[in-house]
């Protein structure tokens, strides 16, 4: 399991916009073979602060993603001018709903 979170410092004037982009661009991407999570979060104090919380199953699965046309179409094409800034991190889970993956070594 690969989990991405990609962080978005976005453009006063744009968050709104950006906001519902990327509502849209969740439902798309959660029908991708291989996605088994992708949910928008908005900062409570700093609506232009937004955090985008990704799963998929594997490497495999996260590069066709990043390959897709919507992906391409709607954050590296409509998205990436409204942003101030932006940043992807990748985390292997440790944990799980039954316990530490380490358990089960």
């Amino acid at each position: 399991m690969l989990e991405v979170i990609a962080e978005y410092q976005v453009e006063h004037d744009k968050y709104e916009e950006v906001i519902d982009l990327l509502n849209r661009h969740a439902t798309t991407s959660r029908e991708e073979p291989g996605c088994t999570v992708f949910e928008v979060f908005q900062s409570s104090s700093d609506p232009t602060h937004v955090i985008l919380l990704e799963a998929y199953e594997d490497e495999s699965a996260y590069q066709k993603h990043r390959r897709s046309e919507h992906f391409i179409a709607n954050i590296e094409g409509t998205l990436r001018p409204c942003l101030i800034s932006r940043q992807w991190s990748r985390f292997q889970r440790l944990s799980t709903e039954s316990g530490s993956a380490r358990d089960s070594v």
